[in-house]
């Protein structure tokens, strides 16, 4: 009985009730919103920007018709082959990148 007036005093909910949340009055516009994640909600913002990609990382070898890929990883070596007629957008962008000089000095 002491409890459940002193509740009602402070004004904490009492055991089985549900707490109202705080309502803001003026909400502000913000890019966050809150996800329901399996532990419980979680508040979450705008996803960040792609970074662009690195292709100075992969050394680029032609023979003929076949093109050989390698990248250094810290498991080894990443070795992949294509014909030409075969390449995707990101390995002609490799290409590319090995043919173009990079770094600011070869921009002057």
């Amino acid at each position: 009985m002491k409890l459940a007036i002193l509740t009602l005093l402070i004004g904490l909910p009492l055991a089985g009730e549900n707490p109202k949340p705080a309502e803001n009055p003026q909400p502000k516009a913000s890019a966050k919103r809150v996800v329901e994640t399996p532990f419980g909600p979680s508040l979450r913002g705008a996803p960040a920007p792609r970074r662009p990609a690195d292709h100075s990382l992969v050394k680029v070898e032609e023979r003929g018709d076949v093109v050989i890929f390698r990248r250094q990883t810290p498991f080894g070596d990443q070795v992949w082959q294509r014909r030409r007629a075969e390449l995707t957008p990101v390995e002609k962008e490799m290409i590319a990148a090995q043919d173009r000089p990079a770094g600011p000095a070869a921009q002057r």
